[in-house]
């Protein structure tokens, strides 16, 4: 949602306003602009999404050698930047 923000920012401000005007996103991406910080909720929320998609797709992929091992390290790239984020209360 932060990189679609940024994206839109820059290459239609229309879609970004439209964005920006979204009632489930919309303050999320206004904190994160003007304070460089998502609220905890989200953040938390972000988490149990990561886990759980992750998770099926491991699950999903475990017959093959090495595709489960990639997202997990994938996984853990993701979730090393997220603990980096700041959080606003």
């Amino acid at each position: 949602m932060l990189l679609a923000a940024a994206c839109y920012a820059r290459s239609s401000p229309r879609f970004h306003r439209w964005l920006l005007r979204q009632p489930l996103f919309g303050a999320v991406i206004r904190d994160w602009q003007q304070h460089r910080a998502i609220p905890r909720r989200a953040r938390r929320l972000a988490w149990l999404t990561m886990a759980v998609s992750f998770g099926f797709s491991i699950w999903t992929l475990r017959e093959h050698a090495w595709l489960p091992w990639g997202l997990v390290l994938l996984g853990l790239g993701l979730a090393g930047w997220m603990v980096r984020l700041p959080v606003r209360d």
